[in-house]
């Protein structure tokens, strides 16, 4: 059970355990007005029986544990059929000082299937229920004398039907309370094993963006020139590019440039073979030296490129078969800018219902939540989406 899921049934209890207190006061004036009709030690007996657990569990949803809830609403219900038990072997054949008040337990007929939802099926509170107007009619039919008249049991029935209201009401509570955890425990478990799959996708990203950038570049360009002057610097960045993917990621630990622009390729044509990636011009050549000298921190790499692929993922998810669309990507020594364009269907995003997860979580959410880190999402319908995702070093 939830924190929530506690909390609900705990103010729900302390409802049902001030109804005690507030029908016990109901009931003490009514003690002398049947008393001729019982015995004398019935009233502090059945009191005894019927208040006594609904009193204990008013003070026990002031402290932390669940379990004494649950037996003390179990007591509850069986303190006040203990208690009609015991009023038909107390009954000495009078009548009391008003013939229509037989007995005080008649006006609490509503407050054990009360209790008993809090801890037992919908079914058994509805038995409860059930026994509890049962034995009002058979108190009343015995009380009054009267047999079981029509009067008596309309007047049971009405109190049932009154008390059902307030079952049913307790656990339609209870049950929306119950499915709305389920699915928000449903919800970020979905999002862990998103963000799990999501790094599995980042980290082969990685070695396939470094072999594919770096590695096989260098490959090409000696293919093609063996005496370019560039190639021992080329070869030098792919084999520091190399050894980052060999080293273990920090959030400290700087990742290169290009390894930087491979990741988002990668995960671009992961989502989108067709998708258009364009790097600013302004970026220094990814084959010269220059590119390794700085690099940015992991976790805001990391951040920057699942937060860029679930822009992508939303775009072909919501923007229509016929859309297309690229990824601009803009850098430099203190600063990295991607944006994910298309022309699809757009949206407005002031309309986007709060359970929807995708670009607030995924996107906004990841991105304020680095140092630096940012996003902005503008769309409008038949007008195509942007999504900017921006970071600044501190």
């Amino acid at each position: 059970m939830t924190s929530q899921a506690r909390r609900r049934r705990r103010m729900m209890a302390r409802f049902v355990g001030s109804g005690y207190v507030v029908f016990a006061f109901v009931a003490i004036p009514q003690f002398a007005v049947s008393a001729p009709a019982v015995a004398s030690w019935f009233d502090p007996v059945a009191a005894l029986a019927v208040f006594g657990p609904g009193f204990a569990l008013l003070a026990a949803t002031f402290y932390g544990s669940m379990r004494p809830l649950t037996w003390l609403s179990t007591c509850c219900v069986l303190g006040y059929f203990v208690a009609i038990g015991l009023w038909f072997v107390a009954f000495t054949g009078n009548r009391g000082v008003d013939p229509e008040v037989v007995s005080w337990l008649t006006s609490i007929t509503d407050l054990p299937p009360l209790v008993a939802i809090l801890s037992r099926p919908f079914w058994q509170a509805g038995v409860v229920l059930a026994g509890s107007v049962g034995g009002r009619i058979a108190i009343l039919a015995v009380g009054r004398g009267g047999g079981f008249d029509e009067r008596g049991i309309i007047d049971s029935l009405n109190v049932g039907v009154f008390g059902a209201f307030f079952i049913l009401a307790f656990a339609i509570a209870l049950r929306s309370g119950e499915m709305f955890d389920d699915s928000r425990i449903e919800a970020l478990a979905a999002s862990s094993r998103a963000a799990a799959a999501t790094a599995r996708n980042a980290e082969r990203a990685r070695f396939d963006g470094v072999v594919h950038d770096s590695v096989i570049a260098v490959l090409n360009a000696v293919r093609a020139d063996t005496h370019d002057p560039r190639l021992p610097a080329q070869a030098a960045a792919a084999i520091a590019a190399l050894d980052a993917v060999a080293a273990p990621q920090s959030s400290e630990q700087a990742v290169p440039r290009a390894e930087v622009l491979a990741r988002l390729r990668t995960i671009a044509t992961s989502v989108d073979e067709r998708i258009q990636l364009q790097v600013s011009q302004r970026s220094p050549d990814e084959t010269t030296s220059d590119f390794v000298e700085f690099g940015y921190p992991s976790d805001i790499v990391q951040a920057i490129v699942e937060a860029a692929g679930e822009a992508l993922r939303n775009s072909v998810l919501h923007a229509g078969e016929q859309a297309s669309r690229a990824m601009l990507v803009d850098t430099d020594s203190d600063s990295v800018w991607v944006s994910v364009v298309d022309d699809g269907d757009g949206f407005d995003p002031d309309a986007v219902a709060p359970e929807r997860l995708g670009l607030r979580v995924s996107v906004a959410e990841r991105m304020a939540g680095i140092a630096g880190g940012s996003s902005t999402v503008t769309s409008a319908r038949g007008e195509g989406t942007v999504v900017d995702v921006m970071w600044t070093r501190p």
